[in-house]
């Protein structure tokens, strides 16, 4: 996998479809990437697992923006985040 265009990500999916524990993975995989963690690592490949940090980002931020856009919403529920179906204002007009 080649690295991840983060800007043009950004651009994409900022700030609708991410948050910041997504953002704060991204930046531990850039670390990971410029060998910043190798001893956190204890022994594994940090491409390896930067390819699969970023590719479960990418994946969970496009899951978003799906989501959104087949009409759900993010929204708290006691202390916890959930997806429901969005509904519609008075009136029916979505």
């Amino acid at each position: 996998m080649t690295r991840p265009n983060w800007s043009r990500l950004y651009a994409k999916f900022f700030p609708d479809f991410t948050c910041p524990a997504s953002r704060h993975v991204k930046v531990i995989s850039e670390g990971m990437r410029k060998g910043q963690m190798r001893d956190a690592l204890d022994g594994w490949d940090p491409e390896h697992m930067a390819e699969a940090l970023e590719v479960t980002v990418q994946d969970l931020w496009e899951a978003r923006k799906v989501l959104t856009e087949a009409g759900y919403e993010r929204v708290e529920v006691r202390g916890k985040w959930v997806w429901r179906k969005r509904e519609a204002p008075i009136g029916g007009v979505a």
